[in-house]
């Protein structure tokens, strides 16, 4: 929670945009304007959606991620056939790299209760083209509040019996904008087990590029830092919103030679939906947004702090061994109400902002613990002067009992 509370704090501060590392983000996004004008589809129409991919490309796009399931047959046969055919041949150097994902069964009698199982492609995915490449969208949500907190770095699955490692959209975007993904790729290749039923044998952490990115599924640094709220900050340039029927609408445009390319070109772009029928809305900590916008949090989050980190143990222990001193002296010192508000004001003044400063480097300094033990102590503290009170007013009424008689 104090996590949640400093994201909401510190969303707008300027250390936390990614601008000044030259990212940019648009959301190609499916809203419900463009939803209800297609007809509302079951599917995502792929017709539609080449079509948006199309115009990334020749706008210059820096990478494309697509935030839309792919798995099985559309309902226009031609469409499918129009998608697989530009997909198989997209490669060189003159487009961009194009993240598509890969989703997983859910666990049924079908998969012997498994979860790893992955859905097929609509086409063989070994057919796909060079710069074509596979991530998944997976996230973890917490059981009691339902928020979207952690990410999954890396997911283990069967695909037609062979085993197989996805990593996530931001896992592999990082490494295409550090120039890395070779080594990247190498590294998943050699975490890879030999069989399906070793899945669960992984190892800790993933090696490469002189990097070293823990799996620990419960560990800090599988949180996401989400630093762009939906609907985004008015004015913001960081991020860019397009609806999806504007889109298609300036790509017939542009065919004329009426062309407007600021809003594309080097950027990042996520193409997904917001319309209600996506069934892709989920609660974080900056409040409800769609899938793609999670995924657009977690690009932004991995490349610019890569995973969460606690301070070194040493700082950790002695700050807070610091705090405990103060706190016993000046609960020793004053009343306990006096000695809460000096606490407070100390935690407030040094702690906070500390852990402001250091936050934007993706290093966390949890304040959650003194400001516990601040209130603990209080407790105690009162219970022991109500306690002498008691003590001191029935001496009192002994007193004056003997004198009575």
């Amino acid at each position: 929670m104090a996590m949640d509370s400093m994201m909401k704090l510190n969303q707008s501060l300027p250390r936390m945009s990614a601008e000044h590392k030259g990212v940019g983000f648009s959301f190609i996004n499916i809203d419900e304007n463009s939803y209800r004008e297609w007809g509302e589809p079951f599917h995502t129409p792929r017709d539609k959606l080449l079509s948006l991919i199309k115009f990334a490309v020749q706008q210059g796009a820096g990478l494309i991620a697509v935030d839309i399931d792919l798995s099985g047959a559309g309902y226009n046969t031609q469409a499918d056939v129009e998608l697989a055919a530009y997909l198989k041949a997209y490669q060189g150097d003159s487009v961009p790299p194009l993240l598509l994902l890969r989703t997983f069964y859910p666990p049924s009698k079908h998969t012997n209760r498994e979860a790893d199982h992955m859905r097929p492609f609509f086409f063989p995915v070994e057919q796909a083209g060079q710069n074509v490449f596979w991530a998944q969208p997976l996230f973890k949500k917490n059981r009691l509040d339902q928020y979207v907190r952690h990410w999954h770095l890396l997911q283990a699955g069967c695909d037609k019996g062979k085993p197989r490692l996805l990593p996530s959209f931001q896992l592999v975007s990082d490494a295409f904008l550090h120039g890395i993904y070779a080594e990247l790729q190498q590294a998943i290749v050699n975490h890879t087990p030999h069989s399906c039923e070793k899945l669960h044998e992984l190892k800790e952490s993933l090696n490469y590029a002189g990097r070293k990115v823990n799996l620990d599924s419960h560990g800090i640094g599988e949180r996401l830092m989400y630093t762009l709220p939906w609907p985004p900050h008015p004015g913001t340039t960081e991020l860019t919103v397009l609806p999806a029927n504007k889109v298609l609408a300036i790509a017939e445009r542009c065919q004329q030679g009426e062309c407007v390319d600021d809003l594309i070109r080097g950027r990042i772009i996520v193409i997904g939906a917001s319309h209600a029928a996506a069934r892709d809305s989920h609660v974080t900590p900056l409040g409800y947004m769609p899938g793609a916008m999670i995924i657009v949090n977690a690009i932004k989050s991995f490349y610019q702090f890569g995973q969460i980190t606690p301070p070194p143990g040493w700082a950790k222990w002695g700050l807070e061994f610091l705090l405990i001193v103060l706190m016993a002296w000046a609960f020793a010192r004053f009343s306990s109400m006096l000695a809460t508000v000096l606490t407070g004001l100390v935690i407030m003044s040094i702690l906070m902002p500390v852990s402001f400063y250091f936050f934007k480097f993706g290093i966390w300094i949890d304040f959650a613990l003194p400001v516990f033990g601040m209130q603990l102590h209080q407790m105690v503290a009162q219970y022991e002067e109500e306690h002498a009170m008691r003590k001191q007013l029935q001496a009192k009424l002994e007193e004056s009992n003997e004198h009575a008689e």
